[in-house]
């Protein structure tokens, strides 16, 4: 693969999720060490607790052994039967006795056969030969050691569940072998992925430790070359998908190893505490050969086995997958002569190997005919729903917080590309009003990544909750609902109803708390935007009538005034209302809406002073020019009135047609958030 940004970040997410899954691996297998040897009650409580039950028990088989004898009294004949005679019955009280003194002692060494079979490795060292091999060297407490794909140097691994993730995850992280066409690592990198993320000197400090986690901590490593000029391949081969199917499966497999290895632990238990019963019963020579004995010593001899068999099996398909995925061949059929890419082949036998691993204990069921301690499954969530007391409802409460989680980072991923999207698309078709700021665009992706979070977690868990497990589905739902806030908010914030950030959330907050106090803002409603638009309504009636008022002066000044007034205005042209137009004769406005009107209007002292010396008025009586003044500031004020409301009513409906058109985007946008 060539390097480049966007491998590079493809890469880096695998890695992560990497180191997270392969983690998980190690925890698990070392839960199952830990659960295998842990002891609930002590040997001296069980024996306590089977002294009692064998003391019930006897008293039973007392009776029981004295009816064989009256039966041998009324039937001499049983007497000397090799079945049910009294030899048969002397053999069995003296076996029933041993068994009673060595079982104890059985148990015992069952725990410790399998605390050493597990701390010693015996499993995996049985299947990878001389692969794996225990060491002390330089390592606290021992360790395992493992050589890392084309180096030289052996690495100490501390614990077996650090060995299994390294060992699963070396065939799909090998460093490139196309030399030629890579630049080389770093001797540092190179002394890092040698000592699978130990060092980068190859002097391994015991506080970091080999593991996938340290390994795949580099993005130097994993990411070589980083940006460089000429184009490189990686330096290191990273088939990073399928490493983490493969982790996830193996994950998964322990997660339900330990649910089956805790229930063992607690069947083991029951079995040795309830031993007095079969044992008794040996004595009946039935019992013996098909009855409660014979049960309960295959079902000791299977739950113990079991967890051997479930661990040989993931050790098994282990094997395989490092096997055709480290030396890249396949052996075929003499004569066979295949022409087609490895890698499909070598994919499907990793599947095959894991679904084998799945198939393995229940393969030996069939063969050995008896069963190894219930079926094995590798999603650990069914075998809790089905044997689980109350673990239908554990289950679904999981599976819809696992999907929630998936769903919510689907959608949250979903969300801030969207708005990415949107923004660009805005920027292209008008660069001057949506120029693309970094600030606005990484705002605008982290509002997406939210809302398309918090929609991936409420579908998610719904889904998951119902048995569904579509993703993808699910995340491209939360996108879309996600784009919708967008919208929303975006209409809120235009029309002044709410503010950034987060103004759906806001006013969808204010509109609730207003509607459950019921509060009744200066409009008479709780509802916002209907508020607005009922104070607007309002307000242009008062205006309305304003206007009509003005006119009805006007008229009523003009009918009832007197020559001289009427006469005068005329003549000097005061009070028409005219307003200014443009080339084509259409009424001028201002940036507000209102009418660019004609600067005719003056007070008295400023008319008195251009026509005060005019010969009509300079004739005027003192009480001529008194009602005169009287009569023109009334006239005044009635035009200003008029021009006003007149520039009132225009500017309002304009603004009552804007806040419509906005209340119906944002009806449409929270129908469709709600839906």
């Amino acid at each position: 693969m060539e390097e480049s940004l966007w491998h590079d970040a493809i890469r880096s997410v695998f890695a992560m999720i990497d180191r997270m899954v392969y983690s998980l691996i190690s925890i698990f297998y070392n839960t199952i060490v830990d659960l295998a040897n842990v002891q609930i009650l002590k040997t001296s409580e069980v024996a306590e607790l089977t002294g009692r039950i064998y003391a019930l028990i006897g008293v039973f088989m007392i009776f029981k052994v004295s009816f064989s004898l009256i039966t041998y009294l009324v039937d001499p004949d049983k007497i000397m039967d090799k079945s049910q005679g009294t030899g048969t019955l002397i053999k069995n009280i003296v076996i029933t006795f041993v068994l009673i003194i060595s079982v104890p002692f059985a148990f015992d060494l069952l725990y410790e056969a399998q605390s050493a079979i597990l701390s010693d490795q015996i499993i995996p060292k049985f299947i990878f030969g001389n692969a794996i091999e225990s060491s002390n060297a330089d390592v606290s407490g021992g360790g395992y050691t493992i050589t890392m794909h084309g180096c030289e140097n052996i690495v100490n691994v501390d614990n077996m569940g650090d060995y299994i993730g390294l060992a699963i995850y070396k065939p799909f992280f090998v460093p490139e072998q196309d030399l030629d066409s890579t630049k080389g690592l770093p001797s540092n990198m190179s002394s890092w992925y040698c000592t699978a993320g130990c060092a980068e000197d190859y002097d391994c400090q015991p506080s970091n430790r080999p593991s996938v986690k340290n390994l795949m901590s580099k993005s130097d490593l994993y990411n070589a070359p980083k940006k460089n000029v000429d184009k490189y391949k990686y330096d290191m081969d990273y088939t990073f998908l399928i490493s983490t199917a493969v982790g996830v499966v193996v994950a998964l497999l322990f997660l339900s190893f330990c649910f089956d290895i805790a229930v063992r632990l607690l069947k083991l238990l029951f079995l040795e505490i309830i031993a007095p019963i079969p044992i008794m019963s040996y004595i009946d020579p039935n019992s013996a050969k098909n009855g409660t004995f014979s049960k309960w010593l295959k079902e000791v001899s299977g739950t113990w086995v079991s967890l051997f068999t479930r661990l040989a099996s993931v050790f098994l398909a282990v094997f395989v997958i490092q096997k055709i995925s480290s030396n890249g061949n396949l052996y075929f059929s003499n004569g066979y002569n295949y022409d087609g890419k490895l890698e499909w082949l070598k994919v499907l036998i990793i599947i095959g190997a894991l679904i084998f691993a799945k198939q393995l204990p229940k393969m030996m069921e069939d063969v050995l005919g008896f069963k190894l301690g219930g079926n094995m499954t590798l999603n650990p969530f069914k075998k809790l729903e089905s044997e689980a007391l109350g673990g239908k409802q554990i289950s679904t409460g999981i599976k819809g917080t696992g999907m929630a989680v998936a769903t919510g980072v689907a959608g949250a991923a979903g969300g801030a590309t969207a708005n990415l999207i949107n923004n660009y698309k805005k920027f292209k078709e008008n660069p001057s009003e949506n120029p693309m700021k970094f600030k606005d665009t990484i705002t605008s992706m982290g509002s997406g990544l939210l809302y398309g979070g918090y929609h991936g977690i409420r579908t998610g868990y719904g889904a998951g909750k119902g048995g569904k497990y579509n993703v993808i589905g699910e995340g491209l739902k939360a996108t879309q609902k996600a784009s919708e806030d967008r919208n929303l908010n975006e209409a809120l914030i235009k029309q002044g109803a709410s503010k950034a950030p987060f103004a759906k959330g806001r006013f969808m907050i204010k509109d609730k708390f207003t509607d459950i106090i019921g509060y009744q803002g200066k409009t008479g409603t709780t509802d916002e935007l209907k508020g607005q638009l009922k104070q607007m309504a309002a307000q242009k009636q008062l205006i309305q009538s304003k206007f009509t008022n003005a006119q009805e002066s006007i008229s009523r000044y003009n009918a009832n005034a007197s020559n001289l007034f009427k006469e005068s205005i005329n003549k000097f042209n005061q009070f028409e209302h005219k307003y200014k137009t443009d080339a084509n004769g259409n009424m001028l406005l201002n940036g507000d809406g209102s009418v660019q009107w004609e600067d005719n209007l003056q007070s008295y002292n400023d008319f008195m002073k251009i026509h005060g010396g005019d010969a009509m008025f300079s004739s005027m009586s003192r009480a001529d020019e008194e009602k005169f003044e009287l009569e023109y500031n009334s006239m005044l004020k009635a035009s200003q009135d008029y021009r006003k409301s007149y520039d009132d009513l225009l500017v309002l409906n304009k603004a009552e047609s804007k806040l419509t058109g906005d209340k119906e985007k944002f009806d449409a946008a929270k129908k469709g958030a709600k839906s």
